[in-house]
């Protein structure tokens, strides 16, 4: 068996469809027997899972799989996977992506690159992002409505680990836009994650200072206003 004679033709699909995930790809042999690799960095590529015709049928019609089409097999690639909410995030933020992507008609973006290079855009993903909220903040612009300021942050989840900067960069940001009554939960989930204690999410916050613009017409109507102006060195 040789990388050659694979075709991909499926991975696990993303969990509620949101987000972006790195997958493992399900291929097919040219005798059509369908199964997971054992290790994608092996030069003679071995199954680890055969899996029979008919569950991969039954699981791509349901939703847990996706099934992918015309895809070759490669050494050492994986599947990286957008959901679409992921994707406006990072165009609406002027992300310069140089993948090429498969748009799927559900919505899904695909991309089949080496694993080094999706380690890679993992990375500066994330750092774009929150370099995007921060340099709003700190040059007090203008930013998105408070949902999409708040949507883009959640998205930096999916692209950083536990306890990473990028991470910590995320809740401190997040507990600085986000209104009153959800910083108790916001609190929560940055302990939990990355170990950031309340007193360090509240002197973060009360860096935050004047002027504040209103976020979206919505709030200017509601006169609630989004904080724009902060010192970052903090959080660089």
């Amino acid at each position: 068996m040789t990388w050659s004679t694979l075709s991909v033709i499926g991975a696990e699909h993303l969990s509620h469809r949101t987000g972006t995930a790195v997958r493992h790809p399900i291929v097919s042999d040219a005798d059509g027997h369908i199964f997971f690799i054992r290790d994608v960095d092996e030069s003679d590529p071995a199954p680890n899972t055969l899996i029979p015709s008919t569950q991969f049928n039954e699981a791509t019609r349901a939703g847990i799989w996706l099934a992918l089409v015309g895809m070759r097999a490669v050494r050492s690639h994986l599947l990286m996977l957008l959901s679409s909410r992921f994707h406006r995030a990072i165009v609406s933020t002027g992300f310069r992506d140089e993948l090429e992507w498969i748009s799927l008609p559900d919505g899904t973006f695909v991309s089949y690159v080496r694993r080094q290079v999706a380690a890679q855009w993992r990375n500066d993903c994330a750092e774009h992002l929150l370099r995007f909220l921060e340099r709003r903040i700190s040059q007090s612009l203008s930013l998105p409505s408070r949902s999409v300021a708040e949507d883009i942050l959640r998205q930096v989840r999916y692209v950083s680990d536990r306890g990473t900067r990028h991470r910590r960069r995320m809740y401190l940001l997040l507990y600085a836009v986000v209104d009153d009554g959800r910083l108790f939960a916001i609190g929560d989930l940055a302990l939990r994650d990355c170990g950031l204690a309340a007193t360090e999410l509240e002197a973060f916050r009360s860096q935050v200072s004047m002027p504040r613009v209103f976020d979206s017409e919505e709030a200017r109507l509601s006169k609630q206003p989004v904080y724009v102006a902060l010192t970052l060195q903090s959080i660089s």
